[in-house]
């Protein structure tokens, strides 16, 4: 089947539905909705990895020099969270005339995971969120509203992120 390339929906500003594809399987589908009056943004959502577990997220080491345990992103969450970013940024470039950073004010964020097995709902909320630090939100202190939905799907895991201007 002829499977429309990255390329192709960065050259056409009026679509909204955005699909990345590599070596022919769907990795991510993301889309806008423009608010009309502002010509910006109200809500932007992304299909991502599941992030690594928070078991293998954080690493803690005793500093002597501080005389206290000191917490550091692991190397799995480290890549997983590069690997996310640079999700969101295709996305905005694509999406560069309706895009606009959020400086101000608050967001509300859904997040849904759809896991192969058991997992707590918690893990990996702040990864998630970090992700979209920088890029999307000045500092993701701004999340007013978090909706967490856990799902199961073995074929296809993923986690979904909605953020909606409030």
């Amino acid at each position: 089947p002829n499977v429309p390339s990255l390329e192709d929906f960065r050259k056409d500003e009026e679509n909204k539905i955005s699909i990345l594809v590599n070596n022919g399987a769907i990795c991510f589908v993301f889309y806008c909705f423009a608010k009309p009056d502002f010509g910006t943004w109200r809500r932007m959502n992304f299909i991502l990895e599941v992030p690594p577990p928070i078991n293998s997220t954080y690493r803690a080491v005793y500093s002597s020099r501080l005389k206290r345990t000191v917490f550091f992103s692991s190397y799995p969450a480290k890549k997983w969270k590069r690997k996310a970013q640079e999700i969101i940024e295709i996305k905005l470039q694509t999406l560069a005339s309706v895009y606009k950073k959020i400086e101000e004010g608050g967001v509300k964020v859904k997040i849904t995971w759809y896991l192969k097995r058991e997992r707590d709902i918690d893990s990996g909320i702040k990864l998630v969120l970090d992700a979209f630090q920088g890029s999307i939100l000045k500092n993701d202190s701004q999340v007013s509203e978090l909706l967490v939905i856990k799902k199961f799907d073995k074929q296809h895991p993923r986690v979904e992120v909605s953020i909606d201007i409030m």
